[in-house]
């Protein structure tokens, strides 16, 4: 249990500081129209995660390894049986979705796309 509250802490922490930009993440496949695997790095730790069956959705895998390369976490995602579970299902797959914007970067790129097709309007919505 007291690993279960620490992954949850980890993997809150790890969606604030993706949606404040202070993480990077990158993709780790070679198919970037796939929402598959992503990954990012941060003081002496290396995260992945993905959708295990490469479609974006559940089941997602997240791993934690140390600075020597040493996997040190691993949480899937998991049936329900409590409220701890659904948190943790919850909590994976808001993080592979925050990943996925960021390494794509799709945000500015529809930020972008607004400003382009708004000036083409000459009409701001």
């Amino acid at each position: 249990m007291v690993e279960d509250v620490r992954q949850l802490k980890i993997l809150r922490l790890l969606i604030s500081l993706t949606q404040a930009r202070k993480i990077e993440w990158e993709s780790a496949t070679n198919n970037r129209h796939v929402p598959g695997r992503y990954s990012a790095s941060i003081a002496d730790a290396t995260f992945s995660i993905w959708s295990k069956d490469g479609d974006g959705l559940h089941p997602y895998i997240f791993e934690m390894y140390n600075g020597e390369g040493d996997q040190v976490g691993l949480v899937r995602s998991r049936p329900v049986d409590s409220a701890v579970d659904q948190e943790m299902n919850d909590l994976i797959q808001e993080l592979h979705q925050a990943a996925h914007r960021n390494a794509t970067n799709i945000d500015a790129f529809l930020d972008h796309l607004i400003e382009e097709l708004e000036r083409e309007d000459g009409s701001p919505f």
